[in-house]
């Protein structure tokens, strides 16, 4: 899924789909769930994503909220190791250091830092088109950071 230079991620009831654009065929898949607190404190539930690739259904990365309340989210791959962190507009790397900054424009959502653009994300009906800038090929790391800020950002309007 993110070997792609451009993802279109659909909402199809509870699962967002994941999709190569042109074709429509299906790359993975996003789901909304929300996680309870320790088992002694039961009521502050956070809420988080889970994607997966389409082929078997492995895991591919997680973002959740670091507590109910918080502006702040964890990226983190399969093995649950951080990769990246989400706070107002900002997308951080694993020690939180910022390298992109995230802008919403009238058309969706502009990813980049200092005149570079790194993605773009648009808004189209239920759906967004994410593009990716041609060097963020070889990091998907990067990738799995910004589609985790087009899901946090847009998981519960479009």
């Amino acid at each position: 899924m993110l070997e792609h230079t451009a993802i279109l991620i659909r909402r199809e009831g509870a699962i967002w789909s994941i999709a190569e654009p042109v074709s429509g065929r299906l790359l993975g898949f996003a789901r909304h769930r929300l996680v309870r607190g320790l088992w002694c404190i039961r009521w502050p539930v956070r809420s988080a994503w889970q994607v997966f690739e389409a082929e078997d259904e492995p895991l591919v990365f997680t973002v959740q909220r670091l507590w109910r309340f918080s502006a702040k989210w964890e990226v983190c791959d399969a093995d649950g190791h951080r990769i990246a962190l989400l706070r107002s507009r900002r997308v951080m790397d694993a020690s939180g250091q910022q390298w992109a900054a995230q802008e919403l424009t009238t058309q969706g959502i502009w990813f980049g830092a200092s005149g570079r653009e790194f993605a773009r994300a648009r808004v189209i009906n239920d759906s967004v088109h994410l593009d990716f800038a041609p060097e963020l090929q070889v990091n998907p790391l990067a990738k799995m950071s910004l589609l985790a800020a087009v899901l946090v950002t847009c998981g519960g309007r479009a």
